[in-house]
């Protein structure tokens, strides 16, 4: 029995087992691996959640095909099984499913699930081919973004720099206008250049006779 249930969980997306819990399959689309340039393949998972439930119908159509017998008998001999694996689980047993992993139970009374290593397809090496003034992925970091999206923040980078810098020039003109205008402001328009003494000239005598 344990052999028809690996085989219905390997090709069945989910397959629910009363007393035990219900097995779900979850793949994962391929991905592409800039840094290293490579292309990851698509990557399965089997997750198991200890819950109560009805046996799965599809269960019951394929261990019925799969022996020839009827729905009914092949429903009875699946709901023995659970009742028999979960009473094996409380002895502390463990029950192995054939590729696709190990059903055990914790001290607690917990049924877990351990997934099978399963040899998974090997990366395929991409050398990414990018031509000029192509969009294209870039890395950046740890994130993954485009080479338009990156030069237009470079430039608005450069842009927002070169505004402030313009910025703070005028901001400094006006400064230095406003302190020479209060300069000037403190002396009239006579003393401006600064202050000028005024003084009488005299007439000098004679430092000769005529004769």
């Amino acid at each position: 029995m344990e052999q028809i249930i690996s085989s219905f969980i390997i090709q069945s997306d989910i397959c629910t087992l009363p007393e035990l819990g219900r097995f779900k399959k979850v793949v994962s689309s391929a991905t592409t691996d800039v840094a290293n340039q490579q292309i990851l393949p698509p990557k399965e998972e089997i997750i198991f959640q200890e819950q109560s439930g009805d046996l799965s119908e599809e269960l019951i159509h394929y261990n019925a095909l799969k022996k020839n017998i009827t729905d009914g008998e092949a429903a009875q001999e699946l709901m023995e099984w659970c009742h028999y694996t979960k009473e094996k689980l409380k002895s502390s047993e463990s029950i192995m499913l054939s590729n696709v992993g190990t059903l055990k139970m914790t001290y607690s009374g917990s049924i877990y699930f351990e997934q099978a290593d399963i040899a998974a397809p090997r990366a395929i090496n991409a050398q990414r081919v990018i031509h000029e003034n192509a969009e294209h992925a870039v890395l950046v970091g740890d994130k993954e973004s485009t080479n338009t999206k990156m030069s237009e923040y470079l430039n608005n980078e450069v842009s927002e720099k070169n505004g402030w810098w313009k910025k703070a020039a005028l901001i400094l003109a006006l400064l230095a206008l406003l302190l020479l205008v209060l300069f000037y402001r403190q002396y009239d328009a006579q003393n401006k250049f600064g202050n000028r003494s005024f003084f009488t000239v005299e007439t000098p005598g004679k430092t000769y006779m005529t004769p």
